[in-house]
């Protein structure tokens, strides 16, 4: 009844520094995630720190969608958030947002452990694929298997 995904009013938070990670939007989804029911066994992963919400507007993600809409789970790596369901992308607070410029360097540390721990302890995929992680700054090319 209280909780700000479900309620009809516009809200959204303010990411500044590594402070945010521990805001209560934030450790609620983290702990949401970690419950996650995979639905394939196969991932598909996409770079967003250089996305912008709404994600599910941006054409390469729908092209993504498209290529793999029965096959894969498709999630966003998202600095703060870790995985995002591009499911669920438009939920509050996941689209709700607004970040810094420059994101601290333990932000992207800390999601990406976030990340690795996720992909690697909680969900058994058989096989996860990366898109434009290249030059991403979340340094998750390491879990793709």
């Amino acid at each position: 009844k209280y909780d700000p995904r479900v309620k009809g009013e516009v809200k959204g938070i303010f990411l500044f520094d590594q402070y945010s990670m521990i805001r209560p939007e934030i450790v609620r989804y983290h702990q949401y995630m970690r419950k996650y029911k995979q639905s394939s066994d196969m991932a598909v992963i996409i770079c967003g720190d250089f996305l912008e919400p709404p994600f599910i507007s941006n054409e390469f993600i729908k092209d993504i969608l498209v290529k793999y809409s029965n096959s894969a789970d498709v999630f966003i790596a998202f600095p703060y958030y870790g995985l995002i369901p591009v499911t669920l992308s438009e939920s509050f607070p996941l689209s709700q947002f607004e970040k810094p410029t420059n994101v601290p360097n333990y932000v992207y540390i800390e999601t990406s452990n976030l990340i690795n721990d996720i992909i690697s302890k909680t969900k058994k995929y058989r096989k996860v694929i990366l898109e434009m992680c290249e030059n991403s700054k979340l340094h998750i090319m390491s879990i793709s298997s």
